[in-house]
């Protein structure tokens, strides 16, 4: 088969060419985004972070037993939870929230039976979903309710407000894998070209081992991007993808 190909490809060398730059191109542009479809760091996961020990098998029974999804935390701090303009926005907010679809609980210290919620310049609000969402209905919740915990901070003048979740976080670990993929190659492709010039006394022949890396690179990603459809992919998987396509150099 091997042999077929390469006399396939010998025979007719331009447009084995175009076919390569074409596929490179398509697997590169859909791992992105670039036609409109979602790219491939929206599709990945990360486990969630965690210790091992008894707090971890603690927090997996709880939630196996558990009927509801997962939660959106608010912090607001510099603020006096007493104060009319605090418990006016931490109610205003409370009722907002409640009304998205998904929302099981909301619970704010607005109510002497949540003063633990609260300590002496800082309150928090925190907002469960319920656990019978599909995915797509879940990011909708958890999206338009961090964007309403968000605005409280804007109701109560010199307040700080800070959103955070298990969802959130594993997102901008995802987030911060496409950044310091893209820093990563931008980086390492342009030293591995200067080192290579240097080794092999010219651009051509230092060029080729850099565009089959960054070809497997593409095509790499946009493999994982069909596999997405079909598995969960963690984001690590990403990092291997560089290093096996960086490994052709």
């Amino acid at each position: 088969m091997l042999a077929a190909l390469g006399r396939l490809v010998t025979r007719h060398p331009v447009a084995a060419l175009l076919v390569w730059l074409g596929v490179v191109a398509g697997a590169g542009g859909a791992a992105f985004g670039l036609f409109g479809n979602e790219p491939l760091f929206s599709r990945l996961t990360s486990g969630e972070p965690n210790v091992p020990g008894e707090a971890q098998d603690g927090s997996r029974l709880l939630d196996d037993a558990s009927d509801t999804g997962p939660s959106l935390t608010l912090l607001l701090d510099g603020v006096d939870p007493a104060s009319p303009q605090v418990v006016q926005a931490l109610t205003a907010a409370v009722s907002d929230v409640q009304q998205i679809d998904g929302v099981a609980t909301v619970v704010a210290p607005v109510a002497p039976e949540l003063a633990q919620l609260a300590t002496e310049d800082a309150v928090l609000v925190t907002a469960t979903l319920t656990g019978d969402l599909t995915a797509a209905q879940e990011d909708d919740a958890l999206a338009a309710v961090e964007e309403r915990l968000a605005r409280v901070d804007d109701a109560v003048p010199g307040s700080r407000g800070r959103v955070g979740g298990v969802t959130t976080l594993v997102d901008e670990i995802t987030h911060q894998v496409e950044v310091d993929l893209r820093t990563g190659e931008g980086i390492a492709l342009p030293v591995s070209l200067l080192v290579m010039i240097f080794v092999f006394g010219g651009f051509i022949a230092a060029g080729l081992p850099i565009a089959g890396a960054v070809a497997s690179i593409l095509a790499g990603l946009g493999a994982l991007l069909a596999w997405s459809h079909v598995l969960d992919l963690d984001a690590a998987v990403v990092n291997v993808v560089t290093v096996l396509g960086l490994g052709l150099c």
